[in-house]
Formats: C-alpha cells, structure tokens, sequence
C-alpha cells in the first residue's frame, strides 16, 4: 500500500471517538481486511479506440474468472482488459448487466483467482465501517488498488444520474472517499465480504453510493445467462427522496460551484477575456471572480462613458438621483442626486401640488401631518394567499432560496423541493422574501401564479442547474 493512501487511512482513525485500544484493534482489523481484498480486486480498462479508453475497478467473485462491476466503467468500451494486481493482463468478455441500476458481469479466462466471499448486504447497519478499493484516477504502476475506510451514513437510498440514465433505488450510502476510478470497485465489511460495489459520489458533500450485493445476486443467474436488463426507471419521487441527502447548504455550494464555473470563462486566461478585451463590460458580469453578481455599475460605465447614471462602476448599484438628474434636470424629484435616494415627498408635491390627493398635506413630505381620526373597529381581515415555504435565512442569493415546505401546502402539492431558488412570480424578478411576499400580495387565495425556479441537481456526479417552471394554485390563510 502505498505510504500516502497509508497516512489517509491513519488520518481517519485517530479521530477521538474510540479508547486508544479500540483504534490499534479497528486499525489492525482495516489492515488485515486490506491484505485479504488487494488481490481480489481488479483494474477494467474500456478501450474505445486507439487514443480513447476508460478506466474503472472491479471485484473477483469466483476462482473461475467472473467479476462484478458497475456497467458505466464497461458500456463505452468495444474491448475490455482486466489487470489483476500481480500485474497479469486478461481479456474480458461482458457476460450480463443491468444497464440502469448500473450492475454488470465480467468473465476472464482464468483459474486459481483469489475471490471475495459475497456477504448479506441486508445485514449491513448505518454506523458500520466498511472499505472501499479500486483504481481512483486509474492505473498505479505496481497495479496495486488503493484502499479507504469509513462508515455506512444510510440504506436503501435513491440517486438519479440522469447524464448516464442510471437509477440507484437501494443504494448504500457511505462517507468512505470514493474517487473517479473507484467506479465498480468492491465495498467490503470488517469480515472481508463483499457487501456492495460502489458505482457514484455526491461531489459536493463527498456520500459514496454502493449497490447492494443482495440486489446483485438477485439477478445473479440471469446475468450469468446472457441477460442485458434494461433495469428499473426512476420514479417521479426519486429526485426528491435525493434530496435528503443534500441540504440547502449544499445546493448553494453548488449554485457557488457553477457561478465561480462562469465567472472563470472571463478570468485573466480565458478566451472569452481576450475576446472582448480586458475592458468589457462582461468581464464583470460575474463579479471578476464568480459570485454571480452583474457590475451594473461598470456596464452602464462602458455604454454612457463618465456620465453613467449607474455610478461609475460604483459596485453595480445604480445612482437613481443621479439618472433622474440627467433625465429632468436641477428640479429632478429624486433628490437632485442625493446619494441615489429619491425625495418622495418632493416628487408628490410636484407632482400632485397642495391640492393632490392627499388632503393637501404630502405624506412623504417633511411637514407636519394633520390629526388622524379615531380609528375604527376593524372588521377581521380578509383570506391572504398563501404558498407555505420557508426561506434559508443564510441565503445570500439573488432570489428565495427554500429551506422548508409546508407538507400540506401549496407548494409541496406543486413540486416545490427544498433548496429551489425562486427568481420570479409570473415573469417578474423576485430576489428575496419580501419581493416574494409584494408579489403575492397582488393575488387571491385559488389564484394560480407562474414561479420560476432554478433547482440544482447532480448529473453524472457533477452539480449542475436547471431553470424549471412550475404552476402553483395558491391556498389561503
């Protein structure tokens, strides 16, 4: 093993949670596991053509020569190699597969091998450790796997990968770092057994998701036949039942992920930089370092010149007092440029003069306010429309960032998930609560209303975003 993949594994040992006894008794059972599972364990190399191949992991069931693997390592390939970690070559025949739920059987023309135990994975619990091996970033030059420990975080979870079309619907979730390269490799408990073959990682929180070896053998002797299953297709609940493995926290590192993606296609390398030249507007568009916010400022900078209303570049704030002034003059009701802060009681007296419709005394206006009658008994107010979400108050993005639903409201009904960021009602922009609250303030309870949302989700383990609409009929409360 090698002294780097050595120190990772020491490195997740010695945290505090066990006596010192306990830790040297899990550490030497992790390395006897290891000795025991490296020669069982094996590199699948999917060649395309001469200067196109893929590289994943796999794991020895029989002496005779079957392996077990995920099908995305070997479904691009036309040939397929194994390598054993003594270093020997074999070439490889896809015996049968599952293509969605992501399973396949190899077959080599071998004898003697040394093979995994295949384990009861319904005896596996949450908090069991358990190991993974295989190839992370492909082949080493002693050809040896490399090894990770961790625990079991949950069973019989769902995970859609809808770039490859592959549906995961009773995975084992684990912590154990598991790498690109690491696809079809074994998942093996403190007795040595193969409870699992790891097949996909949530990038953005590091949870590992293994197939079942029970879910394997289930169909054991239809693969060993010849079967190419197409598998079972992911329900409609599937992306949602994900999403309890991924917080609003993490769709937000996601959306910062993909933000910081864009605003590198303007850094100081980037061909579109040298496109438009270092003084573009663009390159501002998200923030010179990806955070996702437009330098409004710089834009209207480049477009007006010294004069921009929008102040300038001043950090992409524009300065209304400052347009109006351009626009109307030293009589600007907005304040004359005041700091960008309209004067509201100068524009209603200019507007609306003494005899306006608010009895002659401005409500905006700096003098004094005539005396307001004896209020009235209220009559109770009228049904509100209500949508029932909750916002994330540590969201800092441009719209409403979902932290919780009303199970029993409107929004739930309507598809709304935890995490979807709201940035519109009905086509009009909405970059927090309140503006969420102003726009549905002008509807009815039983009025049905247009949100646009963007919903992060992974696709072939990568974060990515979607702008989805959804039509949601408002209740009332």
């Amino acid at each position: 093993m090698h002294p780097t993949r050595l120190s990772v594994l020491l490195a997740l040992l010695c945290a505090p949670l066990f006596a010192q006894d306990d830790v040297l008794a899990l550490e030497g059972t992790l390395r006897q596991v290891a000795k025991q599972s490296i020669p069982r364990t094996v590199l699948i190399k999917a060649v395309v053509d001469a200067e196109r191949a893929g590289t994943g992991s796999g794991a020895i069931i029989s002496a005779d020569g079957y392996i077990l693997t995920a099908t995305h390592v070997v479904e691009i390939g036309k040939t397929i190699q194994v390598v054993t970690s003594d270093g020997r070559f074999y070439d490889a025949k896809v015996v049968g597969q599952n293509r969605r739920q992501d399973f396949a059987l190899l077959k080599i023309d071998a004898q003697g091998l040394d093979a995994f135990p295949v384990g009861d994975s319904d005896t596996v619990k949450a908090g069991d450790w358990v190991m993974a091996l295989g190839h992370p970033g492909g082949p080493y030059p002693d050809k040896q796997p490399a090894f990770t420990a961790g625990v079991v975080r949950a069973l019989d979870a769902q995970m859609v990968e809808a770039m490859h079309g592959k549906f995961y619907n009773h995975a084992i979730v684990v912590d154990t770092p598991i790498f690109s390269g690491n696809s079809g490799g074994p998942l093996v408990n403190l007795e040595g057994e193969l409870v699992g073959i790891n097949a996909a990682i949530i990038q953005i929180n590091e949870l590992g998701f293994s197939i079942p070896t029970n879910q394997i053998m289930a169909q054991y002797e239809q693969l060993a036949g010849g079967a190419k299953l197409e598998g079972e297709k992911a329900s409609g609940d599937a992306m949602q039942n994900m999403s309890k493995y991924v917080s609003p926290e993490d769709y937000a590192r996601m959306r910062e992920k993909l933000m910081g993606r864009l605003g590198n296609l303007f850094g100081e390398d980037s061909p579109l930089r040298q496109l438009f030249g270092e003084n573009s507007p663009l390159n501002g568009m998200f923030g010179g370092g990806g955070q996702g916010e437009m330098d409004l400022g710089k834009l209207f900078e480049q477009m007006f010149g010294e004069n921009s209303p929008f102040g300038g570049g001043g950090g992409g704030q524009p300065d209304m007092g400052k347009l109006f002034e351009e626009m109307f003059g030293e009589n600007s009701p907005f304040g004359g440029g005041g700091g960008g802060q309209p004067d509201m009681g100068k524009l209603l007296e200019d507007m609306f003069g003494e005899n306006g419709p608010f009895g002659g005394q401005n409500p905006f206006g700096n003098r004094p306010q005539p005396e307001r009658p004896r209020e009235q008994p209220q009559a109770a107010p009228a049904p509100r429309a209500y949508l029932g979400l909750r916002a994330s108050p540590t969201s800092d993005l441009p719209g409403v960032q979902i932290e919780d639903l009303d199970p029993n409201g409107p929004a739930q009904a309507a598809g709304l998930r935890r995490g979807d960021l709201v940035t519109a009602v009905d086509g009009v922009k909405v970059g927090d609560m309140t503006a969420l609250g102003r726009a549905l303030g002008n509807h009815e309870p039983g009025d049905t209303v247009q949100l646009t949302l963007l919903r992060a989700m992974v696709q072939d383990s990568i974060p990515v975003q979607k702008r989805i609409v959804i039509d949601v009929r408002l209740g009332s409360r």
